[in-house]
Order: structure tokens, then C-alpha cells, then sequence
């Protein structure tokens, strides 16, 4: 009995210092106003650049994740699509990992190219660079998220500031 409590507790441990499998969260962003041009009018559209498979890079992270972190983030901010898609965000990442130990730097550079819907026309681009670093077991995991949330935290801050 005491073997199974004590092996439980050691598997329950292990799975709380467990890298977490996916998944990005928004970024902390203040609401737009509602008079802005952008407000309520941009959908996320291709993000590409992550999910290497070669092993000689260390690209960890998912292209869907940051497309709905992303997506969060801009409806969070107000600038989300609810209806009527005026704009489209196409995002194009570079991510380069240094790990050392249980320590993980990630250096992150976002382009993002804003396309006016239906037109097709590009109406904003800007290319942002963020860095992050995690410690621990879950660094390298951490360092990338806390990257991905900083950079688009500023996509947001630059969007509010940008009148088309």
C-alpha cells in the first residue's frame, strides 16, 4: 500500500515538472477603441515558419498555436473579426533556440504583412523581434511562449498606433 501512495506521488510529481505538450495562450493586451479602423475587422490568416521536422534546428513550436494565440490576443484587443473581415494577417516566424542545461533563450522574429479584404492590397507590414528566456525543465517550452506572447503584444501595440 505505502509503494502504490509513493509511486503515485512520484508519477503525479513528475507529471507537474512535465514540459506542457501545446498549446500558446494570449497575450496580455488593452482593448482598442471602438473608433478605430481596425476594431472588430481582422481574421488571422496563413502563419507558417514553425514546425520544423529537421532535427538539426530546434524550432519547437506549432504554426496553429501561434495562429490561435494570435487570434486570441486580437480579439482580446478588439481588433478580432467578429463578423465583417476587413483585413487578413498572414505571419510568416523565425525561431532560434539556444539551450544550455535546464536554461533555454528563444529569439523570435515575426513578419507580419496586413492585406485589406476584399482588395487584396497590403496595407500594413512590420517585422518584430522578440527574445525570452525560460529555466528549468520546461525552458526551452517556456522561453518560446513567453516570445511568441511578447512579440505579439507588440503587433497589437503597433496596430492601435497605425491608422490606414
Amino acid at each position: 500500500m505505502i509503494r502504490t501512495v509513493f509511486a503515485a506521488s512520484a508519477i503525479l510529481l513528475l507529471a507537474a515538472c512535465a514540459p506542457d505538450p501545446g498549446g500558446m495562450t494570449a497575450a496580455n493586451v488593452t482593448p482598442v477603441a471602438a473608433s478605430s479602423p481596425l476594431a472588430h475587422g481582422i481574421a488571422v490568416g496563413s502563419v507558417v515558419g514553425g514546425d520544423s521536422k529537421d532535427i538539426r534546428f530546434s524550432v519547437d513550436i506549432a504554426n496553429e498555436d501561434v495562429k490561435t494565440a494570435i487570434q486570441q490576443s486580437l480579439w482580446g484587443s478588439g481588433l478580432g473579426a467578429t463578423g465583417d473581415v476587413r483585413y487578413v494577417l498572414a505571419v510568416q516566424l523565425n525561431l532560434n533556440n539556444v539551450v544550455n542545461g535546464t536554461s533555454a533563450t528563444a529569439q523570435l522574429s515575426m513578419h507580419y504583412t496586413l492585406i485589406q479584404s476584399p482588395s487584396g492590397r497590403t496595407v500594413f507590414e512590420t517585422t518584430i523581434d522578440s527574445r525570452a528566456d525560460g529555466d528549468g525543465l520546461s525552458a526551452r517550452n517556456q522561453a518560446e511562449e513567453l516570445a511568441v506572447r511578447d512579440n505579439i503584444a507588440q503587433l497589437v501595440a503597433r496596430l492601435e498606433q497605425w491608422h490606414p
